[in-house]
């Protein structure tokens, strides 16, 4: 694997898994002879390295990854597991050098479904089990552990212990034990007067994730809907803000088509899923914001989201024990699952599975489905009407496309899907049927997409020869269908890159490319083989044989050596400046590590290493507590080092802390702690506005008793209810914590005893808000929107005598007040369906011009765009006729899209023609700005707002 610089697990999810398999290989064979080293791709640095113990070891393994330089032929009986999931990753490391002759053992641990050659195989074997390829396979990085008995038996072969020596010694001290450096007392423990001491972390009572909650409505066929709208909002230039339900802002219209997306749960594809989903590092050495420590090595810690959630995200899989699920509380707004997982009420019975049980989806009792999601399946979802004969099967019965008329392709299994997935190459049909088109006996390929693959999918004309293989097998690529004027024709018949001509690699079919090269003619800045090739200039005398004859190497001299390699080895090769003590064998005779001690440093490097290696000491300063010389030597005596200005702080270890790491600032910047084990800890924070933790370190004032833990001992949090709460926070609950009088009687539970939404029936809402039966304040716009905003409902009682407001003007038969562009839309948002009755006398509104023959009434943008928009098919009927407004762009396919999108660069009709003849086209910004430079289009309030948006600054000119 290639490892990082510094641990990241919370953006490299696998590290984690690969480390605590580096842990468990070698923690029960662990000597003081073996070295553990986590190598790169090169096997020129370590992110380990050699440790006297198993503590040291694990300490490096949890913080303090570093790349170091190392010799790889220092110790014999080396062995090398390669841990990928990728062939090519496989390959790149065996090319890199003849391992065999390296390393006793060459184990290959494959990740997933990867496939490695006989060649690749071959590469590997163990002396463990002579003969056969040393190759384990895991499907997932989470199964590495599966593999230890068969690791352990490679490396455990009796060769790594030395008389005297016993495995796994050198364990971490615990509580009250001695200690020299915090390492010393392990992951949990800091050395403290000599003694070690457990740090004072918090552990949560229990696990709620109720924070994520997203109290705004989220109703999928409200999304789809307003996708159909963007176009139009972007051509307004307008941005638009619905109070309480929905707010988009002006950018990109990619989003649209990911709302219009189709999901179909019946699709044979598999969706990735990460084995580890959310992991992070500890601070000070425990787990922040009340998340769940896992065990192991390295220690990190999961969001309590990811509690009992059906999914393992702990190493060992803490999170979804017993005892972890019985502490996972699902909070206001949550359904708990079976399996304990939690997930938002508005996720059940909506027809996709959301609990790892399914049990979000046992709805065989559910008859009560909410406005948008009105029609119940018989097996136990609420669908929205938009949903039936859509060409997706909403309902797990398929009843919902059974008996559907289709305009365009019908599939055998009922379903009514677009003819521009037809013979796409993916299964959109239940039963298959749209894939018709698959050889030798397929259906001819349709005409919106007639080039036929060999492996059956049809595609765009567009995407043939575009240097990209969208068929499988390439045949789009086909150089004897791409074959264009400037290429070379090989004798095979393909057409390739001049620029391939005669360098060292077969690129025709034939090798017809490195034929007759001996007369070719290299460019200008190559260097010719005796054998033909022409390789850069800089592959002559860099110890490798790039050409066939080995010409690039033969009868070098330092005379030969290039510019940028001036120093010329004793065995042939021209290096660099920077490649000389390095601590790197880069000649092949070592000469330039080997005669280090009588040649000078550079100027880039003046810092000597007692064996020779030469160091920028701005990078690599001495004693800064990080070993940069192979042999440590620039962390040797540091107790009598004189620490620079610039590091001028001196820890009892030794090491020199930068004026910024200074003493008592709550961090352990020393190794043994010393900058932070003789402050007092007791007494008040410098800064007046912050109070001290009991575990030492100083918070904001406003942190504490506000119902998160922030101190690392959860001190913050404890005595709240003699705590007197500040001006701002004046709310105090029963179980203590300070809120703001906006959080009190608002209809959400935010104390831990939820004192803040009892007797509430007398409280004074602010202006905006009415009073619930139940006691709480909503708003006033929640009245009678079709949900139920009060606990005891009864914000949608007496809706039939509700005056509705004019930010929803329109009156349900069945009382709820809806949005005017809810009226004859296709979408039932009425309980009743009565804003979708009546639409044959409705006036389309401006920007929904186009009438249905049923009457809704759509955009102009999805007249004669393939899919059947009204569900009638009058919007794809007479196409050829059709015209689109002065406003908008036709397509060559008969659709219109904004003029905003024309000559953007970006294909937005089906087949590019938005994109062709742009020379001499004038971008159009209707009610935007037009930037004078590249034509950008801007919203109009970027204009005058004191930042240049546009490239050469024209939006804000002219602004006074």
């Amino acid at each position: 694997m290639e490892w990082p610089y510094g641990p990241s697990y919370d953006s490299e999810e696998v590290n984690a898994r690969v480390v605590n398999f580096i842990w468990l290989s070698v923690k029960d064979n662990f000597s003081p002879s073996m070295e553990v080293h986590l190598l790169d791709t090169s096997f020129r640095t370590t992110g380990i390295g050699q440790v006297d113990d198993l503590c040291q070891l694990e300490n490096i393994l949890q913080f303090e990854f570093s790349r170091k330089d190392f010799d790889l032929f220092k110790k014999p009986h080396r062995k090398l597991l390669v841990i990928g999931d990728n062939a090519d990753f496989f390959t790149r490391v065996t090319e890199s050098g003849a391992l065999g002759e390296v390393f006793e053992s060459v184990c290959a641990v494959a990740v997933g479904n990867v496939t490695l050659s006989d060649s690749l195989l071959s590469q590997f074997a163990s002396s463990a089990s002579p003969g056969e390829p040393c190759v384990w396979r895991v499907d997932s990085y989470e199964q590495l552990g599966d593999l230890q008995p068969e690791v352990q038996a490679v490396i455990d072969d009796g060769n790594c212990l030395c008389p005297g020596e016993t495995k796994g010694q050198g364990s971490c001290a615990g509580p009250g034990e001695s200690c020299v450096l915090d390492e010393d007392c392990g992951l949990m423990g800091d050395c403290v007067g000599g003694v070690c001491r457990a740090r004072p972390c918090h552990v949560p009572d229990s696990y709620d994730p109720s924070s994520d909650i997203n109290y705004d409505y989220y109703v999928e066929d409200y999304y789809y809907y307003y996708g159909d709208y963007d176009d139009y909002f972007f051509e307004s230039g307008t941005e638009y803000f619905f109070d309480y339900d929905y707010h988009y802002s002006d950018s990109g219209s990619s989003r649209t088509g990911r709302w219009k997306e189709p999901l179909n749960k019946f699709s044979q594809e598999e969706e990735s899923k990460a084995d580890v989903k959310e992991v992070f590092g500890l601070y000070r050495g425990c787990c922040e914001n009340g998340r769940m420590m896992c065990s192991g090595v390295p220690a990190v810690c999961v969001s309590q989201d990811s509690v009992c959630d059906g999914t393992v995200d702990c190493i060992n899989g803490d999170d979804e024990t017993p005892e972890a699920c019985e502490k996972r509380v699902c909070g206001e707004g949550r359904f708990q699952c079976s399996s304990g997982a939690c997930v938002s009420r508005r996720k059940v019975c909506d027809g996709e599975v959301d609990c790892p049980d399914g049990s979000d989806e046992f709805c065989r009792n559910f008859t009560h489905c909410p406005a948008p999601r009105s029609h119940y399946c018989s097996s136990g979802e609420c669908i929205g009407l938009r949903q039936i004969c859509n060409g997706d099967l909403d309902c797990l019965s398929g009843e919902d496309e059974l008996s559907c008329q289709c305009l365009n392709f019908k599939c055998l299994s009922g379903e009514c899907i677009s003819t521009y997935i037809e013979c796409d190459g993916r299964q959109d049909c239940k039963d298959g049927s749209d894939e018709h088109c698959v050889p030798p006996n397929g259906d001819p390929c349709p005409p919106s997409r007639p080039f036929p693959c060999n492996d059956g999918r049809c595609i765009y004309d567009f995407s043939v020869c575009d240097g990209y293989n969208d068929c499988a097998d390439g045949s789009d690529e086909d150089p004897k269908v791409c074959v264009t004027s400037d290429c070379f024709t090989c004798d095979s018949g393909e057409c390739i890159n001049p620029g391939l001509r005669c360098d060292g690699v077969d690129d025709c079919e034939d090798g017809s490319d490195e034929s007759s090269c001996q007369s070719f003619e290299c460019p200008e800045d190559s260097f010719h083989c005796t054998s033909g090739e022409c390789l850069d200039t800089d592959a002559v005398c860099n110890g490798r044989e790039d050409c066939r004859d080995g010409s690039d190497e033969a009868s070098c001299t330092s005379a030969s050596c290039p510019a940028s390699r001036p120093l010329f080895c004793s065995s042939g090769e021209c290096i660099s400046f920077w490649q000389a003590c390095n601590g790197n064998f880069d000649c092949k005779d070592r000469s330039d590590e080997s005669r280090c001690p009588d040649i000078p440093c550079p100027p880039h490097r003046d810092f000597r290493c007692a064996a020779g290696q030469c160091l920028d000491f701005y990078f690599d300063p001495q004693c800064d507590g990080r070993e940069s010389c192979a042999d440590g030597s620039d962390e040797a005596s540091c107790d009598s080092f004189q620490c620079p200005e610039d590091r001028s702080y001196k820890c009892d270890s030794g090491e020199c802390l930068y004026d910024y790491d200074y003493e008592c600032d709550d961090y352990r910047d020393c190794k043994d702690g010393s900058d932070e084990n003789n402050c007092d800890i007791t007494g008040p924070c410098p800064n007046s506005d912050d109070f001290r933790c009991s575990s030492g370190e100083c918070l904001w004032i406003g942190s504490r008793c506000n119902g998160r833990i922030d101190c690392i001992d959860g001190s913050d949090e404890t005595d709240c209810q003699s705590f007197t709460c500040p001006e701002n926070r004046p709310f105090q609950c029963g179980s203590g914590e300070c809120l703001y009088e906006y959080d009190v009687c608002d209809g959400r539970i935010d104390c831990e005893d939820g004192s803040d939404e009892i007797n509430c029936k007398d409280q004074n809402c602010y202006s905006d808000s009415v009073n619930c039966g139940s006691g709480e304040c909503i708003y006033r716009w929640s009245r009678c929107d079709g949900y139920p905003d009060c606990r005891d409902g009864n914000d949608e009682a007496s809706c039939d005598e509700f005056t509705c407001p004019a930010i929803r003007p329109f009156h349900c038969d069945s009382g709820e007040c809806r949005r005017p562009y809810h009226r004859c839309d296709g979408f039932v948002q009425c309980a009743d369906g009565s804003d979708e009755v009546n639409c044959g006398d409705f006036t389309c509104p401006d920007n929904r011009p186009f009438k249905c023959a049923s009457g809704i009434c759509i955009t102009i943008y999805q007249v004669c765009n393939g899919f059947d928009d009204c569900e009638d098919g009058s919007d794809e009927a007479g196409c050829q006729d059709f015209k689109c407004p002065e406003t908008a762009f036709q397509c060559p396919e008969g659709n219109c899209i904004s003029v905003r999108f024309v000559c953007d660069g970006n294909r937005n009709c089906l087949g590019g023609g938005d994109e062709e003849d742009c020379e001499n086209y004038e971008v159009q910004c209707p009610k935007k700005f037009k930037c004078e430079a590249d034509n950008e289009c801007l919203s109009l309030q970027w204009v005058c707002d004191g930042f240049g948006d546009c490239s050469d600054g024209s939006d804000e000119e002219n602004c006074s």
